[in-house]
């Protein structure tokens, strides 16, 4: 089973994608796809370091490690579930959170562990779009959710000449 991962460049436009697969589910199943309708943040819950908890994952009621693990837990169990019921030939997950949240490598690490157990065919469109044009509506939203990490990246990136 391959399975094929859309991310990015927002939440507003994975929500577009789950909602057009969504409609289109019945016709996509005839042709093994299979598009699940599930809670896409749980994803990035399950995934994020253990450390990292913003406030998705405060105020789902994940941000113990116990809870995430048992969440991680969850999900290996939907995928293997989906795999073995339905047995589609392609799995298709859109999340918009995994593109600008999930940014470590230990986090992208964690998320490949749990897509390779039920499949090691794994595909990633990341959806971008100019910077300048998605900035201004994300800021006021960054803004209320509070940083995750301290400003040391960004202001290393801004004294470099490149």
């Amino acid at each position: 089973m391959r399975i094929h991962l859309l991310i990015g460049p927002t939440a507003e436009s994975s929500d577009r994608f789950r909602t057009i697969l969504k409609k289109k589910n019945a016709l996509l199943a005839k042709s093994g796809i299979l598009c699940p309708d599930w809670n896409h943040i749980r994803l990035y819950m399950a995934c994020a370091d253990p450390d990292a908890v913003g406030v998705i994952r405060f105020k789902r009621g994940f941000s113990s490690p116990l809870a995430q693990k048992a969440l991680y837990d969850e999900i290996a169990l939907q995928l293997k579930r989906a795999k073995e019921e339905d047995s589609p030939k392609m799995l298709v997950l859109a999340n918009g959170q995994i593109g600008s949240i999930l940014t470590s490598a230990s986090e992208l690490k964690r998320l490949k562990a749990l897509l390779n157990t039920v499949s090691d065919d794994i595909h990633i469109t990341a959806h971008v779009d100019e910077q300048a044009r998605i900035l201004a509506p994300l800021y006021a939203n960054k803004v209320m959710e509070g940083r995750r990490a301290s400003l040391e990246a960004e202001m290393s990136l801004a004294k470099g000449t490149d």
